[in-house]
């Protein structure tokens, strides 16, 4: 199923970014995932990259800050199924299982399950 194939990918205390190549709204949620690690400097960040080969990550090179990771998805379809089209999605891991947002919905209460849930 999508869940364990995704899930296998996830690891604990890291809030994982998916995105495309030239997504302008990926590039601009760098900005908010930075604050989110000011406020938990525990959490730690991996934009997860959906596409094809290392050209993909280019748009993304030198844009993140210290100690933001970058890769591309070991299983890109399923990935992008999770985000449903919409980029970026957020996924962190809670126990087995993994919770998502949107972009629309990456707003106070997302930040503040994140912040929780990063040790």
């Amino acid at each position: 199923t999508v869940e364990k194939t995704v899930a296998s990918e996830l690891k604990p205390n890291t809030l994982y970014v998916i995105s495309i190549p030239g997504c302008p709204w990926c590039k601009l949620s760098i900005k908010d995932v930075a604050q989110l690690t000011k406020r938990n400097p525990n959490l730690k960040v991996t934009y997860l990259v959906v596409g094809n080969d290392e050209e993909g990550l280019n748009f993304y090179k030198g844009e993140l800050p210290d100690g933001f990771n970058l890769k591309l998805a070991d299983s890109p379809k399923e990935v992008a199924q999770v985000a449903q089209g919409t980029y970026p999605t957020f996924a962190i891991m809670e126990g087995d299982k993994f919770l998502t947002w949107n972009n629309s919905q990456f707003g106070a209460f997302a930040w503040d399950k994140i912040i929780s849930l990063a040790k």
